[in-house]
């Protein structure tokens, strides 16, 4: 009897651990953490290893300034923003790189877009966007 009532207490735990959701509910989504740099280049007084922001035209690229990543469609699947900026060398010129974070995107997608401030959306396919995502942009 007492390895009856074992092997029943085996059984009912085992059964509970083949599926980790109820009946008809659905397994939660695999995720991946979107992370890159956007690159000005081109712009003067720019110090390599110091701070820097955008300037003129580019003025809204900054610490703070929103990151989006959206589907295709433009559904927004997660949000982030610029990391403070820092002089660098790029291509031998100064520019002002700032890096980005953008946690809990949905992994099922074959597309994607990253859109930096108010700019148009920059489209990257799905083996594009696990990589480091580098959007370079030009002071002008």
């Amino acid at each position: 009897m007492r390895v009856t009532a074992l092997a029943l207490a085996a059984g009912l735990t085992l059964a509970g651990l083949g599926g980790c959701t109820r009946s008809g509910e659905q397994p939660p989504a695999k995720t991946f953490i979107v992370a890159g740099s956007v690159r000005l280049t081109g712009q003067s007084g720019v110090r390599i290893g110091q701070a820097c922001t955008g300037t003129g035209v580019q003025a809204d690229l900054h610490a703070g300034t929103p990151v989006v990543v959206e589907a295709t469609d433009g559904r927004r699947l997660g949000s982030g923003a610029l990391e403070d900026g820092q002089g660098t060398e790029v291509d031998g010129a100064p520019a002002c790189v700032w890096r980005f974070f953008v946690s809990g995107v949905d992994a099922a997608l074959d597309a994607y877009q990253v859109r930096v401030g108010d700019r148009a959306p920059r489209r990257y396919d799905v083996s594009g966007i696990h990589g480091a995502v580098d959007i370079t942009i030009p002071a002008r």
